[in-house]
């Protein structure tokens, strides 16, 4: 900047552009201070604009990879997680088949233990008959 530059000095605001490489930045500020001396500036010529619009381009595919890559790992998680949830229906399905077969096998359980029960009350029925037997025939027997 020589001494008889005018110092730059926005008067409300700011410039909002894409980013720019260090090489675009300068140029920017150049172009600024031709401007600001009085010098008439003419059309970018048609590779700068070609460049721009590559780059544009080039910013836009890369937001379109990023946004795919983010959508595949959206559908990745919903995948786990409808995974997991099947995974969990099987476990509970499995729970409840065992607390059934646990609820069956008490109840065999308990039949046997009343077919014991009984066979024991039979044999106590038997025990009394026996003596009872005996001294009605040895009642009769004399």
């Amino acid at each position: 900047m020589d001494e008889n530059d005018k110092p730059l000095v926005w008067l409300h605001g700011e410039v909002k552009t894409p980013p720019f490489s260090l090489e675009a930045r300068i140029e920017v500020d150049v172009l600024l201070r031709c401007l600001q001396q009085g010098e008439n500036l003419g059309m970018p010529t048609f590779a700068t604009s070609a460049y721009a619009f590559a780059t544009l381009a080039t910013t836009f595919a890369i937001s379109a990879i990023a946004f795919a890559i983010s959508a595949i790992a959206f559908v990745t998680s919903a995948f786990t997680f409808a995974t997991s949830a099947y995974a969990f229906a099987i476990s509970a399905f499995a729970f409840v088949t065992s607390a059934f077969a646990f609820v069956t096998s008490a109840f065999a359980f308990a039949i046997s233990a009343i077919a014991f029960a009984t066979s024991a009350f039979a044999f106590a029925t038997s025990a009394f008959a026996f003596p009872i037997s005996v001294i009605a025939l040895s009642t009769l027997l004399t």
